[in-house]
């Protein structure tokens, strides 16, 4: 007798289990069940990855988590049903963050916006991969923007309304972009005003003009 007062150990009639009995099931059962489970799912991860695009794969991967819990609830203490989702959700999404990076700027590059949000909400509660994203996409309108200006900055030196005019126009292309896309997502909007800030203090421009005073007089 394993000391089981109960049929399942993840079941909704959850057994009651001594401590001795517990540290049998997860000396002997749970622990190796856990690294069989993340095994599989690394393995998945690789065949996926290999015949989808990023955006692909995590399509197919998004329910997982969810779908594993379901499946071993049955078998599996209750106690250890966050440790499978960690341990899922980081083969399938933490050790593909570097792909995902890669995939979001060039979504960017390629203007598919409209792929973009399933790749924020992937990674959502990662904190430091969301702001890893929003840092990918703040270079990227800061890079829109140098560009955009050296290619006018030999007329908008002395064209005010030219300058005002380019800047305008690449604040508004992905102001529009956030809106539509991120539903105004309020930290996006503060990302596109810091990138926005950065190319105006810093351009072509300022730059042959010899100071950084030369933006804010034709700004004026």
């Amino acid at each position: 007798d394993l000391g089981f007062e109960g049929n399942l150990p993840g079941s909704n009639n959850s057994p009651q289990m001594t401590l001795s009995t517990l540290a049998i099931y997860r000396d002997y059962f749970e622990k190796q069940f856990l690294a069989d489970v993340e095994e599989f799912y690394r393995q998945q991860a690789i065949i996926l990855r290999a015949h989808n695009s990023v955006t692909g794969y995590l399509d197919k991967v998004v329910q997982h988590p969810n779908e594993e819990v379901r499946r071993v609830a049955p078998v599996l203490h209750s106690s250890e049903l966050k440790s499978l989702i960690n341990n899922v959700e980081n083969v399938l999404i933490r050790d593909q963050l570097e792909a995902i990076y890669i995939e979001t700027n060039e979504l960017l590059i390629e203007e598919k916006y409209s792929e973009l949000p399933s790749l924020f909400k992937l990674v959502s509660q990662i904190r430091s991969a969301l702001d890893e994203l929003k840092k990918i996409v703040g270079e990227h309108i800061y890079q829109k923007g140098i560009d955009a200006i050296e290619r006018v900055s030999g007329n908008a030196i002395n064209n005010p309304t030219l300058y005002v005019e380019t800047i305008l126009d690449i604040r508004k292309k992905y102001f529009t972009v956030l809106q539509e896309i991120f539903n105004n997502e309020k930290t996006l909007i503060v990302v596109l005003d810091h990138a926005c800030g950065k190319f105006i203090n810093n351009n072509a421009v300022t730059v042959a003009a010899g100071n950084t005073t030369k933006s804010p007089e034709l700004l004026a």
